[in-house]
Order: structure tokens, then sequence, then C-alpha cells
């Protein structure tokens, strides 16, 4: 069975893009934080996602994303164990590789009024809907 790992999500940026480089310098990337709402309005929550791109589209992150800008982005999850520096730990680094960009609107205070992308919350929308009077029998196959 073939596996799948792809994750989208609409946020807004923390940190513009920033150039990193590999050690020994044979490798670039652009970099940028990503804050996306996962609470519910009653108790809302921010869960950062670090994202990287690679070629022309690490190179759009860092033209198009400012502080606040609202965008999309797609891509699979990286995941990479290592030993900290400090004092030898074992950590974790995840981020999304991002293949998928899509700036969805500016910063800025005149435009920021526009984006809402309100979290997903059952009890604000309502009891979610009856299906009990679907039956098998209804099910054509």
């Amino acid at each position: 069975m073939p596996h799948l790992n792809q994750c989208n999500f609409v946020g807004h940026v923390g940190q513009p893009a920033t150039l990193k480089s590999s050690k020994d310098g044979s490798k670039n990337w652009y970099e940028f934080s990503l804050a996306v709402s996962t609470g519910t309005q009653a108790q809302p929550e921010t869960m950062w996602v670090k994202c990287r791109g690679f070629g022309k589209t690490g190179e759009r992150f860092l033209e198009k994303t400012n502080k606040g800008d609202s965008v999309y982005v797609s891509g699979r999850i990286n995941y990479k164990p290592y030993k900290r520096k400090q004092d030898g730990e074992a950590a974790v680094d995840v981020s999304l590789l991002v293949n998928d960009f899509v700036w969805l609107r500016a910063s800025s205070k005149s435009d920021a009024s526009a984006v809402n992308i309100p979290p997903f919350d059952v009890a604000a929308v309502g009891a979610l809907p009856d299906v009990s009077a679907f039956g098998d029998d209804s099910i054509p196959f």
C-alpha cells in the first residue's frame, strides 16, 4: 500500500523568510514560521509550523512573505531526530517542506480586517447533522 505525506495549512506568517545554508554551504533554503489556529473560539490556541522552501518556491517566500501575511502552504512533513549541542539530549526537528505556496493577503492594517479565517468549532456551529435516518438499506452498494 502506498504511503501519503501531504499537509495543507492556512495561517499568518510569524517571521519573514530568511535564507539558511547547510554547514558545508552546498545547500540553501528559505524558512519562515506560520501561525495556525488550532483551538476553539472559547480557548484559542496557536500551532507554529516551520516552513522550508527550496529553489523557486523558497525564493518566492523571500519576495512575498512579511510578518502577519495570510498564506496557504502545502507540502510534506519532514521529521529529523538529532542531538542538541548544548546538552546532548535527543530532540526532533519537524518542518513542512513546502511544494505549493499561495499568498492570500497582505498584513497592512487596511487589509488585516478582511482576513477572517475562524477555527472550526462544533459548539459554535451547533450539533453535527443527524445521520440516524440513513440505514444500511439506503446505501446503493
